[in-house]
């Protein structure tokens, strides 16, 4: 029977290889050069999205409120890129640490700075927003990550299954241990 673990190193190594997270590469690579369309913008959010749940393990709350000053005020921590989100469920518990590669913080950096200016409203400071250019209404974004996920592997992942696979991977629980 195949781990928890071996799941999410599984999908953590293969994300990359789906055709969504190509496609979403393609436009971050060409949008300097090409306009973005409207369904550009999308795959490249949701692939973002996706990516950085993944990464993180997250509740997908701290994406949905991240805004454009968190990530102005990312930082360099051992050679990952840390965002700090304040807006979340448990922000009692302090910001949010969203973490990612120095890969995923480029193509972020790319996201908010060419792609998303063409289709946010002027006056919306979410990082990542709807088609109509608005933040994401409170607890709407885990759909993103499902349709992704769906897309891309033909599977129903929600960012609870990531969550719990990576407190599984934490505490070295196996598949079989959680059906016990």
């Amino acid at each position: 029977v195949p781990q928890i673990n071996d799941h999410l190193l599984w999908i953590t190594n293969q994300v990359s290889e789906t055709t969504p997270a190509r496609r979403a590469m393609t436009i971050l690579l060409r949008c300097a050069r090409h306009p973005v369309q409207r369904k550009d913008f999308i795959d490249v959010r949701d692939f973002l999205i996706a990516r950085i749940g993944l990464e993180n393990g997250q509740r997908p709350g701290p994406l949905e409120t991240a805004l454009r000053r968190d990530f102005e005020r990312i930082k360099e921590i051992d050679g990952k890129y840390v965002m700090y989100v304040s807006r979340h469920k448990t922000r009692k518990a302090g910001p949010a640490a969203l973490i990612m590669t120095s890969n995923v913080r480029s193509n972020l950096e790319v996201f908010i700075k060419k792609i998303r200016p063409n289709f946010a409203a002027d006056d919306e400071d979410a990082s990542f927003t709807t088609e109509k250019g608005r933040a994401f209404p409170s607890g709407t974004i885990g759909k993103r990550i499902i349709a992704w996920w769906h897309r891309a592997i033909g599977k129903h992942l929600t960012a609870t299954r990531l969550r719990k696979m990576h407190a599984s991977q934490l505490h070295g629980v196996t598949s079989q241990d959680t059906q016990s």
